[in-house]
């Protein structure tokens, strides 16, 4: 009896130190390095492709999502928010599996958000440092997995010798609508009224 309830304690405490680590949070950040061009500029030396590096903010993923599902999320949420909405307004980005890196290739799970947002600092500066880039911070949205809100990243590094491809501008010409106090009357008062003949 005795061995019996030893093993059923033993069961037990593995059980619950289970559930404690998937209920832990993985704290983490994805850096994205893709090659832009822009659909209407034919790529030549005058106007060369731009080495874009996109990197993320720090999240919070379940202790019950895997490391190698990081990646494919977050592709899945860069693909719907800011790769497709950007192609639509003319500019390509072309990137590899291989190109998506969590925790900016650390193998290294961090330990607390806060050593997660050390890793983020230290990678932010470390992409600055490959040469012709430009560097783009966005905000993941773990909830929305699908990607349904158009995000906007912000630049926040280029070198100087690097190209930086922008939409095209966008011109929408609306009708001119009348005031929202401008009244039938208030139009006709505003009429030139013709001079009394003497």
């Amino acid at each position: 009896m005795k061995n019996i309830f030893a093993i059923s304690i033993t069961a037990a405490v593995f059980l619950l130190t289970g559930l404690t680590v998937r209920a832990q949070s993985n704290w983490t950040f994805v850096l994205f390095e893709t090659t832009v061009t822009r659909e209407d500029i034919p790529t030549s030396d005058e106007n060369p492709t731009e080495r874009r590096f996109y990197i993320s903010n720090v999240v919070s993923l379940p202790g019950n999502v895997r490391s190698y599902q990081f990646s494919e999320l977050a592709d899945r949420y860069f693909t719907q928010s800011i790769r497709e909405p950007l192609k639509a307004k003319g500019i390509i980005h072309r990137y590899y599996e291989s190109d998506v890196d969590v925790d900016c290739g650390s193998s290294v799970a961090a330990k607390s958000r806060q050593d997660a947002e050390n890793k983020l600092a230290a990678c932010i500066e470390d992409v600055k440092e490959r040469g012709r880039v430009s560097v783009y911070s966005f905000v993941w949205n773990p909830d929305s997995v699908n990607g349904s809100e158009t995000v906007a990243p912000t630049l926040i590094f280029r070198s100087a010798e690097s190209p930086n491809y922008q939409p095209k501008e966008e011109t929408v010409t609306a009708p001119k609508q009348p005031a929202a106090n401008e009244t039938k009357s208030t139009k006709k008062s505003k009429k030139s009224k013709k001079p009394k003949k003497n």
